[in-house]
């Protein structure tokens, strides 16, 4: 039940019974199921130096040239970095690391059953 209506739940989205042709985002951190409440659980990616969980994002720009075998011409890429620091010790990561990380988190908590 939330909010009173029997729900089903597919990825994210809310479909009520016999009602197919509307669907609804879940909005909110808990919502009754069927009679039951859902616990949320929050892991958080954090520094591995020291443990703070707040980053801000750092973006670098360059151009990248090179030259072609067949003209005298220098083509040229814009490129644009990302990276994320760490709010206390500076320490930097990217996205590849933070993406990897969580990714390792949740595998850690699908196979503890900790996962309500």
């Amino acid at each position: 039940m939330c909010g009173g209506i029997e729900v089903s739940v597919s990825l994210g989205w809310v479909y009520p019974p016999g009602r197919t042709n509307r669907v609804y985002p879940i909005v909110g951190a808990t919502c009754f199921f069927w009679g039951a409440l859902m616990d949320i659980i929050k892991d958080y990616f954090s520094c591995d130096k020291c443990k703070n969980k707040d980053f801000i994002r750092i973006h670098n720009f360059s151009v990248q040239f090179r030259r072609v075998n067949f003209s005298d011409d220098l083509l040229y890429d814009e490129v644009t970095g990302e990276l994320f620091q760490c709010t206390h010790c500076k320490k930097t990561f990217s996205r590849h690391q933070i993406k990897t990380e969580l990714k390792e988190m949740i595998d850690e908590k699908l196979k503890s059953g900790a996962v309500p």
